[in-house]
């Protein structure tokens, strides 16, 4: 074995044949010994398993670089074949200038290859979120909200249901970024949404995920009366949980109004 690989065991890559499949074996030899490579991560549906892995599921891999220009122009000659799908970051990024979607694939990877011998447990840090990024996801995620969900109401005001749906949906992205942040967490991709919720229930806010997929549908198939009990809620935890201060006085009041009895009236 060269110095560097980590070849998953049956234990932490059960959905992975052992030995590797001949594509994924083929580009990890490819990448070993290249200076510019730090290290390479099995993301997406074959590294979570669970029963997400299909016959026809691709392989994603994730190459994290020193140098992303080198690590692109040394495999570029190697073919790779259409089963797997290759992305490059960069090293120095992980984690204060990468999206949120991009950290919470790399926080349930698996890694295959590491110079470093610290990759992994590096990566998997990321599951959850330190005290500084708690507050800064809980008061973006919650200005998000609150703009949305004023749009969607207002649209619904005015009899603009198709748009009072988008703007709802577009509300719930956040709401999700928003409570799992209240956890400590980082909010999954809608496919992972119900496994998370299995294995760890919402429960620094006392949500049962019953509860969470029944405001869930409330905001997509009745925006005002969904809205208007999420907005109450999240007033009453921000007060609670002196946080109220997180949000400027203008989404303050903003939420507050949402959560009115001018609109109460109307989800009646």
């Amino acid at each position: 074995m060269v110095e560097g690989r980590k070849i998953p065991s049956t234990s932490e890559a059960a959905d992975l044949a052992d030995p590797l499949p001949m594509p994924l074996s083929t580009f990890l030899r490819a990448v070993e010994g290249v200076n510019s490579i730090v290290g390479c991560a099995l993301i997406g549906s074959r590294a979570i398993g669970h029963g997400f892995v299909r016959a026809d599921s691709d392989f994603d891999l994730c190459v994290i670089a020193a140098d992303v220009g080198a690590a692109r122009h040394h495999l570029r000659s190697n073919n790779c074949p259409p089963i797997l799908d290759v992305s490059f970051i960069l090293f120095a990024d992980i984690p204060d200038r990468l999206p949120h979607w991009q950290l919470y694939g790399l926080a349930w990877s698996r890694v295959l290859y590491d110079t470093t011998g610290r990759l992994a447990s590096q990566l998997h840090s990321l599951r959850v979120l330190s005290a500084s990024e708690c507050d800064s996801v809980i008061r973006d995620s919650a200005a998000a909200f609150i703009e949305c969900a004023y749009r969607s109401l207002r649209s619904e005001e005015q009899a603009l249901t198709l748009a009072a749906r988008l703007e709802a949906c577009r509300a719930l992205e956040f709401l999700l970024r928003l409570l799992f942040a209240i956890d400590g967490r980082r909010a999954p991709y809608s496919k992972y949404l119900l496994w998370e919720l299995r294995q760890r229930p919402l429960s620094a806010i006392c949500l049962p995920t019953d509860r969470l997929c029944e405001l869930t549908s409330m905001v997509i198939d009745s925006p005002v009366c969904g809205l208007v009990t999420v907005a109450r809620q999240l007033t009453d935890y921000l007060r609670d949980s002196g946080r109220t201060a997180l949000l400027d006085q203008r989404c303050m009041a903003k939420l507050q109004y949402l959560g009115s009895k001018a609109w109460a009236k109307q989800s009646m």
